[in-house]
């Protein structure tokens, strides 16, 4: 709503946590486009997916050593 809003004019009533609230707009600052470029874009991607790799990868390699019979022959008492 407050993004919405036409500047220099008041608005409300509107519903807040703490009660009603009028509020103006008196100025608009545009925000940098600089800051979700495509190169972060691609970067935030990369970040993500390698995150979701990791993780699945982590549970596949728990899901092994869960099920693993494992026994130790340095010692010459092994299976038979």
């Amino acid at each position: 709503m407050l993004f919405a809003a036409p500047r220099g004019k008041v608005f409300g009533p509107v519903r807040a946590s703490q009660g009603w609230l009028f509020a103006r707009v008196d100025t608009v600052t545009v925000a940098a486009d600089t800051l979700l470029n495509d190169q972060m874009k691609g970067q935030l991607t990369n970040e993500i997916l390698s995150q979701r790799q990791r993780s699945f990868f982590d549970g596949f390699v728990e899901k092994l050593r869960a099920g693993a019979q494992i026994h130790d022959l340095r010692s010459g008492q092994g299976v038979e």
